[in-house]
């Protein structure tokens, strides 16, 4: 079952009764899909625009502060590894 099936059950939760419960709650689930679709679209294209750039980049995991360069010539890199890892 696709997105768009799913989408068609959707009820808001001020209008849904007791019985009907699970359409408001599959609502707010997929509205949470979507953000994080979009949040990881935003994260690759962060990712592809530091390969190109030559930056450094800072990040803080697990309370470690991890630094990285990011090269123009795409070499994996410890922190485009990492934010591959986190949103695939």
């Amino acid at each position: 079952m696709g997105l768009a099936a799913l989408a068609v059950m959707v009820k808001p939760l001020a209008e849904v009764s007791m019985d009907e419960l699970w359409r408001g709650e599959l609502g707010v689930e997929l509205a949470q899909y979507q953000a994080v679709q979009q949040r990881k679209r935003e994260v690759r294209k962060l990712i592809e625009m530091t390969k190109s750039s030559g930056v450094n980049l800072s990040l803080k995991l697990g309370g470690v502060r991890q630094t990285n360069h990011v090269s123009p010539e795409g070499k994996n890199s410890w922190l485009e590894n990492e934010l591959r890892r986190t949103v695939d």
